[in-house]
C-alpha cells in the first residue's frame, strides 16, 4: 500500500474510534489501548498482515517524532496541576524514584547475569565507595547497553495511568481521598518517569560522544534542559497577550516540533525536550489551561497511533531474553505496592489503605510512548524493550481496572452519593473526570 494513503487511513482511523470511545467507552466499558497494541503487532512486520513493515515505520519516523512530542508537551502543561497537594506529590515522586532503582536494578542483574554482551560494549562504572586508604573499594559496573535498557525499563514501570484509574471510578461514582491520592501518585510518577529516562538518554549521549566532545553527563543535561526551557519561553513571547485559539493552537503545533526536532538532534528524545517545554508553559502561560482544553480532542487519537506503531514495531526476543518480560511484571508488581506503602507510611496526611499501590499498577499510554521513543534510539535493543515494557502493560492493563474498583471499594469511596455542596466531593469528582477527558 502507498505510505501517504496508508498514513492517511491509520490518522482517519484513530480518530474514528477516539470519537467513538469518547461518547460510549465511559458508558459502558473501560478502554485501556490493549487492542491497538495488538493490532499494530498483526500490521507489523511480524504480523499476517505485514502492512506496517520496519521499512515504512523508517518513513514514518518524523510523524512518530511528532507523537512523542505532542505527548510529552501534553503532559507537561499538566505539571502545575499534577504537583498538587505537596504532600502527595512528595510522596508519589518518594515512590516512583524507588520503584525505577529496584526495577533497573532486577532487569540490571538478570541481564548481566544471563545476557552476554558483545566483545566491543564499553562498561560504564555505575558507582564506587573506597574501603581504605589503600586504594581497595567497592564498586559495580555493567555494559552500557544493559544498563540503558535497564533504566528505560524501570522508567517505563514507574508510570501509571490516571485515565484508568478515574475510568473505574467514574463508572463507580467514586470520591474520596483514596481516589484522589491513586490520582495525585499517578501523576507524578509520569513526570518523574519522563525525568529519570531524560537523564538516562543525557547520560548515553554523553558517554557515546565522550571521545569527541568531552561533555560529563551533567552539562549535556543541562543543555537539554535549558532547549526545552528556552522553547516554552519562546512560545510566550510568541502569543504574548494574543487571546485568538487558532494562533494558540498554531503556536503550540510549531513549539512542539520544533522542540520535538530539538531532541531528535540533541540525541535525547522529543518526548523529553517537549515535557520540560510543557512545563515552562504550564508554569508561566496565562494560556496553558485554554492550550490544555484545545488539544484535548486529540490526545487519544496520539495515543492510539502510537499504540498501532509501537506494535508494528514489535520483535520478539530469543533465548533467556524471555526470562526479563515475566521477572519485570513480578518485580514491578511487589516494587509498586512496597514503594508505594512506604511513601504513604513515611509522607503525613497520605491515606494508609491496604494494598494501595495495586492501584497504579495500570499503565497506559505514556509507558508506550517511552517504550518507542527508546526503540527509535537504541534499535539494536528494541526486541528486548518492547517485549518486556509492551508484555508488562498487557498483562497490567487488563487487570487494573479491577484493582482500582477494589481498592476504592475497601476504602469505602465506591457508589458515593455526591453531594455538590461538598467542597472534597465535587474537586475530586471534576479531577476524575477531567482525567477521563484526556490524559495518558
Amino acid at each position: 500500500m502507498n505510505e501517504t494513503l496508508l498514513l492517511v487511513v491509520l490518522v482517519a482511523f484513530s480518530f474514528a474510534i477516539s470519537r467513538l470511545l469518547s461518547r460510549y467507552a465511559s458508558k459502558y466499558f473501560v478502554a485501556s489501548g490493549i487492542e491497538y497494541l495488538l493490532l499494530g503487532i498483526i500490521l507489523g512486520s511480524k504480523g499476517p498482515a505485514k502492512v506496517l513493515s520496519l521499512e515504512t515505520l523508517g518513513k514514518f519516523a518524523p510523524l512518530i517524532n511528532l507523537l512523542l512530542g505532542l505527548v510529552g508537551f501534553l503532559l507537561g502543561l499538566r505539571a502545575r496541576s499534577s504537583l498538587r497537594p505537596a504532600n502527595v506529590a512528595i510522596g508519589g515522586i518518594v515512590s516512583s524514584l524507588a520503584l525505577i532503582a529496584i526495577v533497573a536494578a532486577a532487569t540490571l542483574g538478570l541481564l548481566e547475569f544471563f545476557v552476554e554482551p558483545a566483545a566491543d560494549v564499553t562498561r560504564l562504572q555505575i558507582f564506587r565507595i573506597p574501603l581504605d586508604s589503600a586504594g581497595l573499594s567497592l564498586y559495580a559496573e555493567a555494559s552500557a547497553e544493559h544498563l540503558w535498557l535497564s533504566l528505560a525499563i524501570g522508567c517505563a514501570a514507574a508510570v501509571s495511568s490516571p485515565v484508568l484509574i478515574a475510568q473505574s471510578a467514574s463508572l463507580h461514582r467514586a470520591r474520596g481521598p483514596t481516589l484522589d491520592t491513586l490520582l495525585g501518585y499517578a501523576m507524578v510518577g509520569q513526570l518523574v518517569a519522563i525525568a529519570v529516562f531524560g537523564v538516562t538518554l543525557a547520560w548515553a549521549r554523553a558517554a557515546e560522544s565522550a571521545d569527541i566532545f568531552r561533555i560529563p553527563i551533567g552539562l549535556w543535561a543541562a543543555v537539554t534542559v535549558a532547549a526545552g526551557i528556552l522553547i516554552g519561553l519562546l512560545f510566550n513571547l510568541f502569543i504574548g497577550r494574543d487571546r485568538d485559539e487558532m494562533k494558540i493552537y498554531v503556536a503550540a503545533l510549531g513549539t512542539v516540533i520544533f522542540a520535538a526536532g530539538t531532541g531528535s538532534a540533541l540525541g535525547v528524545s522529543p518526548l523529553v525536550v517537549n515535557l520540560i517545554a510543557g512545563v515552562v508553559v504550564s508554569f508561566t502561560s496565562r494560556h496553558a489551561s485554554r492550550l490544555e482544553v484545545t488539544l484535548m480532542p486529540i490526545r487519544h487519537p496520539i495515543l492510539v497511533l502510537l499504540r498501532l506503531f509501537a506494535g508494528a514495531l514489535w520483535l520478539p526476543v530469543t533465548g533467556l531474553l524471555w526470562l526479563v518480560p515475566p521477572v519485570y511484571v513480578i518485580v514491578r508488581i511487589i516494587g509498586r505496592w512496597f514503594t508505594t506503602w512506604a511513601s504513604a507510611w513515611m509522607v503525613r496526611r497520605i491515606p494508609r489503605v491496604p494494598r494501595l499501590g495495586l492501584g497504579l499498577v495500570g499503565q497506559g499510554g505514556l509507558a508506550v510512548a517511552i517504550a518507542v521513543s527508546f526503540a527509535q534510539r537504541f534499535p539494536e535493543q528494541a526486541p528486548v524493550a518492547l517485549t518486556t515494557i509492551l508484555g508488562g502493560i498487557i498483562l497490567s492493563d487488563f487487570w487494573s481496572y479491577w484493582a482500582v474498583r477494589r481498592i476504592l471499594a475497601d476504602a469505602g469511596e465506591t457508589d458515593a452519593a455526591i453531594d455538590d455542596a461538598e467542597t472534597s466531593a465535587s474537586r475530586t469528582r471534576t479531577r476524575a473526570h477531567r482525567v477521563v477527558g484526556g490524559g495518558h
